[in-house]
């Protein structure tokens, strides 16, 4: 499978504009939703080849990187609707002299934090696709 691939199927999993638009959302119903569709995605392939402890362990482990994402991003979204590609110009207030305010400052700040997470938690996405992918059909006994 080319790498193409790789990444459409883990923005299939992990979207940044379906993730924001689930963290976005007024009622903690569709946000729950988006998670459990990340979870149920990056695990389905793994309820045939690992024992019930082993898949609570890895279900855990990708619970606690959805909660450092949600925890690296702030209250107002709305900083992070300017794309991390974007120059900081149109952060900027208007002032000519240079300078960063304080809250342009901060919102920097945000944004680039909750970029890093997001992009940690992405890498952690695409290794698990390109396992699925590796190790697609599960060995049983009856296939030996």
């Amino acid at each position: 499978m080319s790498k193409q691939l790789f990444a459409n199927r883990t923005e299939e999993i992990l979207s940044r504009d379906a993730y924001l638009a689930a963290y976005k959302a007024k009622d903690g119903l569709a946000f729950a939703q988006y998670r459990e569709h990340v979870l149920s995605a990056l695990l389905s392939p793994y309820e045939n080849r690992l024992f019930p402890t082993q898949l609570d362990a890895l279900r855990k482990r990708f619970e606690v990187s959805l909660q450092e994402l949600v925890s690296a991003t702030p209250e107002n979204v709305d900083v992070l609707l300017v794309k991390p590609s974007e120059k900081i110009t149109s952060l900027r207030s208007g002032d000519d002299n240079g300078h960063l305010s304080l809250e342009e400052q901060r919102r920097l700040v945000q944004r680039a934090h909750f970029e890093n997470v997001f992009e940690r938690v992405r890498e952690n996405v695409q290794l698990a696709v390109e396992t699925q992918q590796r190790f697609k059909r599960p060995v049983n006994a009856a296939n030996l």
